[in-house]
């Protein structure tokens, strides 16, 4: 097995904590559908 390293990516200055978002088994479907109403940034735009 070989493993090969990436470039990370990380978000503008100013955006982490937008971008950051609760792990997707703490909130159901409704109350993410709900979070990310108001965060256009939101991970969980993603994980759920």
């Amino acid at each position: 097995m070989q493993i090969k390293g990436f470039k990370g990516i990380r978000p503008k200055a100013g955006l982490e904590e937008k971008i950051a978002s609760f792990p997707y088994d703490v909130v159901n479907s409704n109350e993410a559908a709900q979070l990310v109403k108001k965060n256009k940034y939101s991970f969980l735009h993603v994980v759920k």
